[in-house]
């Protein structure tokens, strides 16, 4: 099919960052260019294996040259934190990540080059996990899990008419059960009218590929989703134990892959990298 063969070109031309011993990296998101055109600011996960603690690091990304720059800490808390979420409160760019550990869900701004300057309450004591946020037909929508046995298979969400709320469940929640398509998976996805989910498949194990929805029904009473296309990993890769997120601004496309470390102590290993 002429879709799994451009799937195939896109994943042959991925560029990946260098690994870092002792740690993996996961859940890439990338900041848009207001000047620079030729470079962009990701932001993901940074996975401790020794502290079994994840911090949000950053690093730059020269679309010229297709090289990554050097990395460094964006933010670190006494809790884990992965899943640095971009999005736009007016003028303003920031990151909400996954800080379930801390019952806390907070908009941290940050600058052009990628520091936190500020920091919000969105939906504080909750334990949401992977908190994906998109304004649609004049109201923001959260789609996230729970923290606990459930958060990769119950979908919940809310809504509100400002990013800082007020917040509302919707009237069906958990509006999805569904190990296979549930958990988020990335940045939203806007295409001719229509908006599309990325999602987790964890039905074999975490992250073992991404399926994208769209999204048919989305109110405040009522909520529907149709899979339209999958994204694995490739046969024969150096990492085809799974995908995991995938988000885009403008061209360029950020997305993380696994592989397992070792037979007799298996371990997910996460890279980001990008695809155009």
């Amino acid at each position: 099919m002429e879709g799994d063969r451009k799937q195939r070109i896109a994943l042959d031309k991925l560029v990946w960052m260098n690994e870092t011993r002792g740690a993996f990296f996961a859940d890439p998101f990338v900041m848009p260019s207001e000047g620079d055109t030729d470079r962009v600011v990701i932001f993901y996960e940074h996975f401790d294996w020794k502290s079994r603690r994840g911090r949000i690091d950053r690093v730059l990304f020269n679309t010229k040259e297709g090289t990554f720059g050097e990395k460094s800490k964006s933010f670190e808390s006494d809790y884990h934190l992965s899943y640095p979420f971009i999005l736009k409160h007016g003028d303003r760019y920031g990151f909400v990540p996954e800080h379930s550990q801390a019952n806390d869900l907070s908009f941290f701004e940050i600058d052009s080059e990628g520091f936190v300057s500020g920091k919000q309450s969105i939906l504080p004591s909750m334990p949401l996990v992977d908190s994906t946020i998109v304004f649609w037909d004049g109201l923001y929508w959260m789609f996230a899990t729970h923290a606990g046995q459930q958060d990769n298979s119950h979908l919940y969400i809310y809504h509100a008419p400002d990013l800082f709320g007020p917040w509302v469940g919707h009237e069906k929640n958990p509006v999805k059960v569904d190990k296979s398509n549930a958990r988020p998976a990335g940045q939203p996805i806007f295409h001719r009218g229509s908006l599309f989910r990325p999602a987790q498949d964890c039905a074999s194990h975490y992250g073992a590929g991404i399926l994208i929805n769209e999204v048919k029904v989305l109110t405040k009473a009522d909520f529907a989703e149709e899979a339209v296309a999958e994204i694995r990993p490739q046969p024969g890769s150096s990492r085809d134990f799974g995908l995991h997120t995938i988000s885009s601004s403008g061209d360029i496309t950020v997305i993380d892959a696994g592989r397992l470390q070792s037979i007799l102590h298996p371990a997910l290993d996460r890279f980001s990298g990008h695809f155009r």
